[in-house]
């Protein structure tokens, strides 16, 4: 069974009778009492001992008891120490001034000790009751704010992380807030613009950022740049531009993007990344003008040039040789090089060319005999080496012929 209240009481009473009674009463229940039989000795007894209860006689001699009420309540607004006045006035009116000068209990002279001692532990241990409250609720708030911390600690470091990725990827990374306005560069971004990012309007991009159509001459319109599109809710996927930086140089970009929005739907602007692929166009131009010489050169050849496959068949054929065999280029490409060689010479290309598939010869001339398409036989000088792939496979033979 819990153990009954027990607390630090202050009682004031100009009655030395009265006061004497009230002390023996709550010391002998284990309270700590300090007394005081003046208004102004239970101002200063207050502010030396923070009791946890004040018992307070309605008449002093040097200020009625309900001003002492309210100069005590006014000492320390955090912390209301509770009042029970004792008095002989019974009328309402006053126990209604009373309670609201802040006091919280009312008990009419002449008293019982029963009724003294329930009156006084019942505001004890609501009293107590309300500072464990108090303590728990602090305990909450620390751990709430500890949480807090930790929670912001946390998503510092996660932020700090990420510009950290964003900052260190080769590709660019470029955003705009809820608003639409320019809001994060990263550095591959600013590399490719040769400058910092600046908050600046849909509008404003394409002139300031000098962006182009994948031609590299047009300027886009605000409805052309991918960090718009994707703004506006579209996908952009793979999208070619060309950016002109500060020192000149332009960059041609693979775009992909889209808008971002939280777990409520509610936008919070778009990304898109940007890929350089500036030295990929760079080959892949000149891999076609080398293509298109190559062609030029195979297709006005003198002499006869054919590419063929490790299987013997027509991969491509130059007029040159039509000419010398007879044959429409069509009609070469739906057969072999086997079809048009002699019997005689047939097996000796064959062993030829399995030498040069397996490596052991680089290249090799022959001289043999292709049927002509009107029957007759011609004599050609052949030279052929073999083209292979990186991993050193065989892709195609090179055939060169000489009508002789």
């Amino acid at each position: 069974m819990d153990e009954p209240a027990t607390g630090t009481i202050l009682v004031v009473d100009d009655d030395p009778a009265s006061l004497s009674f009230l002390a023996g009463i709550l010391r002998v229940k284990g309270h700590t009492v300090h007394l005081a039989h003046t208004a102004q000795m239970a101002i200063t007894s207050y502010q030396s001992v923070v009791p946890e209860l004040v018992l307070l006689d309605v008449k002093l001699p040097d200020m009625d008891g309900f001003e002492v009420c309210r100069q005590l309540q006014a000492m320390n607004s955090d912390v209301k120490v509770p009042v029970i006045f004792i008095s002989g006035l019974t009328d309402t009116d006053d126990k209604v001034k009373g309670f609201n000068v802040g006091g919280v209990d009312f008990i009419s002279k002449p008293f019982t000790v029963a009724e003294v001692l329930a009156r006084v532990t019942t505001q004890l241990v609501l009293g107590q009751a309300l500072q464990k409250l108090k303590e728990q609720n602090a305990r909450l708030e620390q751990e709430v704010e500890y949480r807090k911390q930790h929670e912001k600690e946390a998503l510092n470091q996660q932020k700090i992380f990420l510009e950290a990725v964003l900052e260190n990827i080769q590709d660019g990374i470029v955003a705009c807030d809820g608003n639409g306005v320019l809001s994060f560069f990263n550095q591959a971004t600013r590399i490719m613009h040769g400058i910092e990012e600046k908050q600046l309007p849909p509008d404003k991009w394409a002139e300031h950022y000098s962006l182009y159509l994948a031609d590299g001459v047009t300027p886009m319109r605000m409805e052309d740049i991918p960090l718009f599109r994707a703004f506006s809710g579209q996908l952009v996927c793979n999208q070619e531009m060309v950016v002109a930086s500060k020192t000149g140089v332009k960059r041609t970009l693979l775009s992909n993007g889209r808008a971002m929005f939280d777990s409520s739907g509610r936008k919070l602007g778009a990304v898109v990344s940007l890929h350089d692929v500036t030295e990929r166009k760079q080959v892949e131009t000149a891999f076609r003008i080398s293509e298109s010489r190559f062609r030029v050169a195979f297709e006005s050849a003198a002499h006869g040039m054919a590419l063929v496959s490790p299987e013997g068949r027509w991969i491509k054929v130059n007029r040159a040789l039509c000419a010398i065999v007879g044959y429409e280029e069509e009609e070469l490409l739906s057969t072999d090089f086997q079809t048009i060689t002699h019997p005689d010479d047939l097996e000796t290309n064959k062993t030829i060319m399995r030498q040069l598939l397996a490596g052991t010869i680089p290249t090799f001339q022959l001289e043999k005999r292709y049927l002509h398409k009107d029957g007759h036989v011609v004599w050609v000088l052949m030279s052929v080496s073999i083209v292979r792939n990186d991993d050193g496979l065989p892709l195609h033979f090179v055939t060169q012929v000489l009508d002789f």
